[in-house]
């Protein structure tokens, strides 16, 4: 990758200033970047690649199923809460 490259892409991506010591280093590794998404270009869209690999039959779930369980420390929780009013409990505004 050329360093006039490296410069756009930077500037359109909104990085740096960056030293000139950086650049080659940076640019190498954009350069390397690139070079990964042209491999997955290559790849077939279709899921050709998958069916190579045994597709379907080879997955697993990997997620436990979802069970409801009672939980008992519910007290525990609501006594270590650190601000309560009344029976609620007080949380952090997180919306504007």
């Amino acid at each position: 990758m050329t360093e006039d490259v490296f410069e756009r892409i930077a500037n359109l991506a909104r990085l740096g200033p960056y030293p000139a010591e950086d650049k080659a280093k940076l640019s190498k590794d954009f350069g390397r970047i690139l070079e990964l998404f042209n491999v997955l270009a290559e790849m077939p869209p279709d899921g050709e690649a998958e069916r190579r690999r045994g597709g379907e039959a080879e997955r697993k779930t990997v997620f436990r199923d979802d069970v409801v369980k009672p939980f008992a420390e519910k007290n525990k929780i609501i006594e270590n809460f650190p601000e309560k009013e009344g029976p609620l409990l007080k949380v952090p505004k997180v919306i504007e």
